[in-house]
């Protein structure tokens, strides 16, 4: 349990968290306790958590956006999707959208798609997906990000210790709401 206390002195409520054996969080309750059940207590904001034999998780459920699924929905029922490199191939939110994902052979983002656009990740509200290119000499750096007729194009060198980084933005850049 963390409870803060703000620089006057007084105290805020509780924050409490919820573990497994397996030390995973399972959930967080603000303003309030756990149940028997390890339900948050009214008036409390609760999050849940659930993972899979594997330490990944499956599945979130926040006040903010709802559950969100660590891979398909069917029947109601959270059945987490992960590639045989440990890396989450699906995800749906709270709405049913899906978010597909494609890796290359070193485990990079290659690959978002959307059933559904989602306006918070894509540049051009007409495209229901995001691909993505790494340099070409494995250093693992993200050279170039492109959603339908947008693109970002990311140039980064090193001379005597200073990093740098150039953004090259063309297309329709829309702002985020």
């Amino acid at each position: 349990m963390v409870e803060p206390v703000d620089p006057g002195g007084s105290h805020q409520s509780a924050t409490n968290y919820l573990y497994d054996v397996l030390d995973d969080l399972l959930g967080v309750c603000q303003g309030a306790g756990f149940d028997s059940n390890g339900n948050c207590q009214s008036p409390g904001l609760g999050r849940q958590f659930v993972y899979d034999s594997l330490k990944r998780l499956t599945s979130a459920n926040n006040p903010e956006s709802g559950l969100t699924c660590c891979g398909t929905v069917t029947s109601g029922i959270c059945t987490g999707k992960y590639d045989d490199n440990g890396n989450l191939s699906n995800k749906t939110d709270a709405r049913g959208s899906v978010k597909t994902f494609t890796y290359d052979n070193l485990d990079r983002l290659l690959f978002k798609s959307y059933s559904t656009p989602n306006p918070s990740d894509l540049y051009s509200a007409a495209a229901n997906s995001v691909s993505y290119t790494w340099d070409t000499v494995s250093k693992g750096r993200l050279s170039l990000e492109q959603s339908g007729n947008s693109q970002t194009q990311y140039t980064s060198y090193s001379t005597r210790r200073i990093n740098c980084r150039i953004l090259r933005e063309s297309g329709t850049i829309r702002p985020a709401t």
